[in-house]
């Protein structure tokens, strides 16, 4: 991490020497120079935060591939557990070895990443700036005016989307793809192992709803990019449109590879209940119906009264535990810490539009 922030910094140190020689450090009219350009900036941000996310789903992605073999043992005969486990350690090598790229088809997969993300600089850095020039213009994106600053623009695009954004897609779009995809024919078939009264207060499933969520922190780190923006050009039809898709996407990236979870669990819960509430019903009958005059010792091996009433509060204690399970593999804090992730764009989007954009010109008057 310390590593890329020095890169950072050097990137940053070189735009700075091209602009205090080009004098584009701040730039007179409505073009936007090297301290007023708030998306440059936050792209730097952006990058730490899509490191750092990395770095935690690779740590996820390890807690989870260590825990899935006592994750998918559940009902597995003596006579096919070895068969089970080999299957299973074959399965999983495939996985790391998708992710590290080791395999053709993940090389061919990793490539077409890398191409998508290279004709996104070739569309926003290349091909509009020079067919399709706007009125407004950054330092870095005129090869016409900043002829430098476009140079280094171009670099840069290539450094941020080409390097650090599609080797960051990758790895966390690898990690999350492959782990549900496996999962998923587990959970369709009710193969997971869902402890209702689990310590972790989720089936003990809560690595898997942290795997995604941290995928969706990661993708979310693009929302910087749109707030700044909003900030910068004001809120376009266009603009919105794009936020309005980037959040159904980040909404898409969250639950959908839970989905199979939440079914999962959903079902684990329900048979619980079901199984807790007989046990119960059965003991309760059986103490009903049980004749006091004879000291309720119909049997050397019958319970006295007091412990068939102990193992009635259990059974009780346990019904509520496993009613409090939650059918998908988080808990209401982390629904808040998403929300939070779009509401923030979304309270800056409306005071563009309650200020007719006035938020730009009032950013714009602070350099």
């Amino acid at each position: 991490m310390l590593r890329f922030l020095a890169i950072l910094i050097s990137w940053y140190c070189v735009g700075g020497i091209i602009c205090f020689f080009d004098k584009t450090l701040t730039i007179q009219g409505k073009n936007v120079g090297y301290f007023e350009d708030i998306t440059f900036w936050v792209l730097g941000l952006v990058q730490l935060v899509l490191v750092y996310s990395i770095s935690n789903i690779l740590k996820k992605f390890e807690t989870v591939m260590s825990q899935l073999p006592t994750l998918l043992t559940n009902d597995i005969s003596e006579n096919t557990k070895a068969e089970f486990e080999m299957f299973l350690h074959e399965e999983l090598e495939k996985i790391r070895n998708y992710v590290a790229i080791k395999t053709p088809t993940s090389r061919r997969h990793y490539w077409i990443c890398v191409a998508g993300w290279s004709i996104l600089v070739y569309i926003f850095q290349i091909h509009i700036p020079i067919f399709f020039p706007q009125e407004k213009v950054a330092w870095t994106i005129s090869p016409t005016l900043y002829p430098r600053g476009y140079i280094f623009g171009l670099l840069w695009a290539i450094f941020v989307y080409v390097v650090v954004a599609s080797n960051t897609f990758w790895y966390g779009y690898s990690t999350t793809f492959k782990i549900f995809s496996f999962i998923r024919s587990f959970a369709k078939h009710n193969r997971l192992l869902i402890v209702p009264i689990a310590p972790d207060g989720k089936g003990g499933l809560e690595y898997l709803g942290s795997l995604s969520f941290a995928f969706t922190i990661a993708s979310s780190s693009g929302m910087l990019i749109v707030v700044s923006w909003i900030l910068l050009y004001g809120l376009t039809p266009a603009l919105l449109v794009s936020f309005c898709l980037y959040t159904i996407g980040l909404a898409i990236a969250f639950f959908l590879p839970l989905l199979s979870i939440h079914f999962a669990m959903k079902t684990a819960k329900k048979n619980e209940l079901h199984r807790l509430s007989t046990i119960f019903r059965n003991s309760y009958s059986e103490l009903h119906n049980s004749n006091v005059s004879t000291n309720l010792l119909l049997s050397t091996n019958e319970p006295t009264m007091t412990h068939r009433i102990g193992f009635l509060a259990d059974i009780d204690q346990l019904y509520h535990g496993a009613e409090k399970m939650p059918v998908w593999p988080f808990n209401i804090e982390t629904i808040i810490k998403f929300f939070t992730l779009i509401v923030i764009p979304i309270l800056i989007a409306f005071g563009q539009i309650a200020t007719q954009n006035k938020l730009s010109a009032w950013l714009q008057g602070l350099f």
